[in-house]
């Protein structure tokens, strides 16, 4: 069963945060605060293990991954609060099977789309 919350339980009323959130779409968790916004990923990833980071990628964006002379290009979806948290939750993600991974990513929602290289935003403009 996914978890999507902190819940509380036992006889201390101790507090147990979630570890595994399945599915494509990430769902709300306890320290996210702002409502949810689904971003469109525009990418490239490059690192020296792609074929394990290319099912990983599938997963969690939801979309299609291809290879290209580079490394992997990749379009999907994302939710959450905002571009900075889907960036780096999917950069941790891949960082997770292989320390030297890169992201080049655009993400695109509500009319902005916001590009970043690994963790730092480069630019914000319409979309």
């Amino acid at each position: 069963m996914p978890l999507s919350g902190m819940m509380v339980s036992g006889r201390h009323s101790r507090v147990v945060c979630p570890t595994r959130v399945n599915g494509p779409v990430a769902r709300r968790i306890a320290w996210q605060t702002g409502s949810m916004v689904l971003f469109r990923l525009n990418g490239e990833v490059s690192s020296e293990s792609l074929s394990a980071i290319q099912p990983l990628l599938t997963q969690v964006t939801g979309g299609q991954v291809t290879a290209t002379g580079a490394g992997l290009h990749v379009e999907g979806a994302m939710e959450g609060t905002d571009a900075r948290d889907v960036n780096r939750r999917l950069l941790s993600a891949l960082r997770r099977i292989e320390k030297r991974t890169q992201l080049r990513a655009e993400w695109t929602a509500g009319g902005t789309t916001y590009r970043f290289f690994d963790y730092v935003l480069k630019s914000e403009r319409p979309a």
